[in-house]
């Protein structure tokens, strides 16, 4: 009866672990809607063979993005192990580390993406580097914005985490459509990514302003790289597996036949 559910409901908003997951759960369906709705506007309104290529740059993404991930999978570890200990200033120790660090490595590997940008493009039957520019400029925010995430998920800011990912999946449709409209193609699709992570990592750091009134306090580093390196390779493998068919496809097939396979 209604009593009953009430009753119920109430001891759902009690239960932590149940509230929190739900929370998530939602969040990341949300998400996961809008970023397949941008998908399915893009297939729309560009050509078809503009999406294949927008496709296969997403799946290098994603690839490259393992790094990030590691990032934020290695904080929200350390995060909640230093949370539960009652170490914040340990927090604010690594993320100021990593910061500096993933800073100096996202700059380097910019620079890097942007030499390679050729090769790459000469891969991928490109028509222009400009795509792949854009994308690489991409990680010079993604990068920094894994710290902030990391840090928020392992804090259980999980309600702050979800808002910040649906805000920023929002504006990559309103980024990618207007750009689009504009006449800016490929290029636009591109860079409503880029947009869409820069105004994200600038919301995320509302919920870690708590970070700032701490003091540094020593962290093991060597302990840290050793639980990276494991996960670094399972994401990675995992992100293999689920791109690099786009990719080849857009190596070895035609542009037509490319955009097909990164629709379906």
């Amino acid at each position: 009866n209604g009593y009953s559910l009430v009753k119920s409901l109430e001891r759902m908003k009690k239960d932590r672990f149940l509230t929190n997951s739900l929370i998530l759960f939602c969040g990341s369906f949300l998400v996961g809607a809008v970023n397949y709705f941008y998908q399915f506007l893009m297939a729309r309104m560009l050509t078809v063979s503009a999406y294949g290529e927008l496709q296969s740059l997403l799946a290098i993404f994603s690839v490259i993005a393992v790094l990030t991930g590691t990032i934020s999978t290695v904080l929200v570890k350390y995060t909640a192990d230093f949370k539960a200990k009652d170490k914040p200033n340990k927090i604010y120790s690594l993320f100021l580390l990593l910061t500096k660090k993933t800073s100096a490595a996202a700059i380097i590997f910019f620079v890097i993406f942007v030499i390679l940008s050729g090769h790459i493009a000469g891969f991928l039957n490109l028509d222009s580097v400009f795509p792949l520019i854009i994308l690489g400029a991409t990680f010079l925010f993604s990068f920094l914005s894994s710290i902030n995430s990391g840090i928020i998920f392992g804090w259980q800011k999980f309600k702050e985490l979800s808002v910040i990912s649906i805000i920023s999946a929002f504006l990559k449709i309103v980024f990618a459509v207007l750009l689009v409209k504009l006449g800016f193609g490929i290029n636009g699709a591109v860079g409503a990514v880029i947009l869409a992570a820069l105004i994200g990592y600038l919301i995320s750091f509302y919920p870690i302003r708590f970070l700032f009134v701490l003091k540094k306090e020593e962290v093991q580093v060597k302990e840290i790289l050793r639980y990276s390196f494991p996960v670094f390779f399972t994401l990675l493998f995992t992100a293999l597996l689920f791109n690099i068919d786009v990719i080849l496809v857009k190596h070895f097939f035609p542009a037509q036949t490319a955009g097909e396979y990164g629709a379906l």
